[in-house]
């Protein structure tokens, strides 16, 4: 067994401890085992001598990643930029494993892989219409655009940036905006 695969199972333990915990009634003891687990995965990805234990680690760190904002969510209170934190953390680590794996995993821990990459995805884009602002959600989207690297889940997420912009391009118009179109953080669009 790699030195890999050993931290990888340190952190599988504390992910189960995790996992077995009444998230409502022991959030924050939930959210510190993932947190270790979250801890053990990245020096397990660190520590990879092979694609599968990267492969593998990155997905454990997507999940761990995952399931703390999931928690964090519950929980309630907390800021939306600290779950999307979160949420960036595991499609990074997620499109890392579904990226690396084609040649090493079989087709159903890909598929697996995938459909947590589609649910994060949307739980940014759920959480991006907490900012209320259309302004903030396009920056959020623009941010999941880079980030997802997996490209037949990419699609949904430019749709939805597309829409966003239609929108706010639209109420721009009605208000008599046109002119003042905002300047998003990677320079997309410019004042005139």
């Amino acid at each position: 067994m790699s030195l890999s695969s050993t931290i990888r199972n340190q952190g599988n333990e504390f992910y189960s401890q995790a996992s077995r915990l009444d998230k409502d009634c022991t959030p924050q003891q939930a959210k510190d085992l993932y947190e270790r687990a979250l801890s053990c995965y990245y020096q397990a990805k660190d520590k990879a001598e092979n694609r599968d234990d990267e492969c593998s680690a990155a997905k454990n760190i997507g999940k761990a990643a995952w399931r703390i904002a999931a928690v964090l969510t519950k929980r309630g209170g907390e800021k939306p930029q600290t779950i999307i934190f979160y949420l960036h953390e595991a499609i990074k680590a997620l499109c890392t494993a579904y990226n690396n794996s084609e040649e090493r995993k079989d087709p159903e821990w890909r598929g697996e892989v995938f459909e947590t990459i589609t649910v994060c995805l949307q739980e940014v884009m759920n959480a991006a219409d907490e900012f209320g602002d259309s302004h903030q959600k396009i920056i959020q989207l623009e941010k999941l655009t880079f980030i997802t690297t997996v490209k037949e889940a990419a699609s949904d997420v430019q749709m939805s940036l597309a829409t966003l912009y239609f929108h706010d391009g639209t109420s721009k118009l009605q208000n008599g905006d046109y002119k003042k179109m905002p300047v998003t953080h990677e320079g997309l669009l410019s004042s005139h």
